[in-house]
C-alpha cells in the first residue's frame, strides 16, 4: 500500500496578518493575506500580497538577519523580526517597526493566522506492492497548479503526475499517480491527497 504525506518541513503556505497595535495603525495595507511564492529566498519560504512581500533577509554589511515585511523583494522593510527563525509565523522573536523617529519599536500584537491549504510538497512512500512494482513513483512531488479544481503535483522525474482524475466515460473519479487512470489510484475525493485515509490501489498485471 502507498501513502501520501506532507513534507512537514513546510512552514505555512498562506496566512493573514493582523495587529491591534501600532503596526496595524501605521501599515493598514500590510494587514491582509499572503501566499507563498514559488521560489525560496535565503533557503526559506517567501510570500506576497498585492503590495507587500514577507521574506527572510540577510544583510551582512548591516548585521541584519531575519524576517521582514517590505514593498520590494531583497530590500529590508520597515517591519522586521531579527534572528535565525525558520518560519515567519513562528512565535519566536519579536516583530518591530521603524517609527517616525527612526527608532525600532516592538509591536507584540502582530499576529499570523495560517490558512489551511494543500501541502506544496508531498512524499509518496510504500513498504509493500507500490514500491515493489513502481519504485520510480516513490519520492517527493511538488505542486504545479490545479486540475479539476484540485492541486496537481509533479514527481522526482519532473514528468510523473499526482492528480485528481474525473473519468466520466468510465464512471470513475479519484486521485491517481502516473499516466491516465494511473499506476496507483484511490477513489476517495478529499481536497488534498495527503488527507486520503484508505489504502491506495496498485496496478499489477492489468488488475488492481
Amino acid at each position: 500500500s502507498a501513502k501520501v504525506s506532507c513534507n512537514l518541513s513546510d512552514c505555512c503556505q498562506m496566512f493573514s496578518l493582523s495587529s491591534s497595535g501600532p503596526i496595524g495603525d501605521k501599515f493598514p495595507q500590510v494587514m491582509t493575506t499572503y501566499k507563498q511564492l514559488e521560489s525560496d529566498i535565503n533557503e526559506k519560504p517567501a510570500y506576497s500580497s498585492e503590495k507587500y512581500f514577507i521574506f527572510y533577509h540577510s544583510d551582512v554589511p548591516h548585521h541584519f538577519e531575519g524576517w521582514t515585511v517590505s514593498t520590494f523583494l531583497n530590500n529590508l522593510g520597515d517591519i522586521t523580526k531579527e534572528g535565525k527563525i525558520a518560519c515567519a509565523e513562528s512565535p519566536d522573536g519579536e516583530w518591530e517597526y521603524l517609527n517616525e523617529n527612526q527608532q525600532w519599536t516592538i509591536d507584540a500584537t502582530l499576529a499570523f493566522s495560517c490558512i489551511e491549504t494543500c501541502c506544496q510538497e508531498v512524499i509518496i512512500s510504500s513498504s509493500g506492492a507500490a514500491s515493489e512494482n513502481f519504485p520510480e513513483l516513490m519520492g517527493s512531488y511538488k505542486i504545479t497548479g490545479e486540475e479539476t479544481g484540485k492541486p496537481a503535483y509533479k514527481g522526482p522525474d519532473g514528468a510523473t503526475q499526482l492528480r485528481y482524475v474525473n473519468d466520466v466515460p468510465h464512471h470513475w473519479s479519484g486521485w491517481a499517480v502516473g499516466e491516465g487512470a494511473g499506476k496507483l489510484s484511490n477513489d476517495e475525493d478529499p481536497g488534498c491527497p495527503s488527507d486520503i485515509l484508505q489504502v491506495w490501489d496498485v496496478l499489477v498485471d492489468n488488475g488492481w
